[in-house]
């Protein structure tokens, strides 16, 4: 939040904006995500109290892919909604080096409303600022369970920030780049249509 006051105090009024569309749809993928640093954490833990008996073996991510849509409301802000998937699991190894069960290996959901805020914007380049906040859901599948019928079933609240996203491209179809902090990851690409 102090980003964003300090971007609307900082940005001069009178920078001209090209007009931009109304709608805008994109595809994107992240990576170091919310749930690869609660996996990492997961097992820096499970090693240290395990006292030697067990180590982090690997940790597997998908990073998330979101699919996302935002409606202009005025010249410099849009809203919208991202919705995105993500496979992680985390196994440890014994002792001896045999792979045990995985602790985790489950699928992440999420659905984000979101807000951006232009703080630049040309004809083939811009900047913003984006906030999302909602839920993910989680589908853990139970190990024990040969048929994989079972599930462990969860939700809880996430976040994404990007005080720093750039676009660059065409005046309808673009490239862009975030950096921020989230369910979406730390570094994000992807492309997007505007109409």
């Amino acid at each position: 939040m102090f980003i964003l006051a300090a971007l609307l105090v900082t940005v001069p009024k009178a920078q001209a904006f090209e007009p931009l569309p109304k709608h805008e749809v994109s595809l994107q993928y992240g990576y170091v995500t919310a749930p690869e640093f609660a996996l990492m954490f997961a097992g820096i833990f499970g090693t240290l109290f395990s006292l030697g008996s067990a180590s982090m073996s690997e940790i597997k991510c998908t990073g998330e892919i979101s699919g996302q849509y935002y409606h202009r409301l005025g010249e410099r802000w849009m809203v919208g909604c991202a919705g995105g998937y993500e496979h992680a699991g985390l196994s440890f190894e014994d002792s001896e080096g045999n792979v045990r069960t995985a602790s985790v290996n489950g699928h992440f959901m999420s659905l984000l409303p979101s807000a951006k805020l232009y703080w630049n914007s040309k004809m083939h380049f811009a900047m913003y600022t984006k906030v999302q906040a909602g839920a993910t859901m989680t589908v853990m599948p139970d190990d024990d369970d040969e048929n994989h019928q079972k599930a462990d079933l969860g939700c809880y609240i996430s976040f994404n920030l990007v005080p720093a996203g750039m676009e660059f491209g065409g005046e309808s179809l673009r490239g862009f780049a975030e950096l921020g902090f989230g369910t979406q990851g730390i570094i994000s690409v992807g492309l997007k249509k505007t109409f």
